[in-house]
């Protein structure tokens, strides 16, 4: 039973070790994707703040189209 005993000791010192090391990376993972997230939404706000102009454009070049267009059907009207 001493060597029962023994191997039992070694099976709960590496469990304990593995949920140990498990805990460190679960950790590591956190801390990492945090960083990589709090990366991405600032990557995701600097394109938001670039593209806003050219969408801004877009819609008035879009309105300004429109109008062109209700123009020249007016002037096909007249004739």
């Amino acid at each position: 039973t001493s060597m029962v005993t023994q191997l039992s000791s070694i099976v709960s010192e590496a469990e304990s070790e593995v949920k140990n090391i498990k805990s460190n990376i679960d950790e590591d993972i956190k801390n990492n994707m945090s960083k990589f997230e709090v990366g991405i939404n600032k990557k995701f706000e600097e394109l938001d703040t670039e593209i806003n102009p050219i969408k801004e454009g877009y819609s008035e070049g879009r309105i300004l189209l429109e109008k062109l267009q209700k123009i020249i059907t007016k002037f096909r009207n007249l004739t």
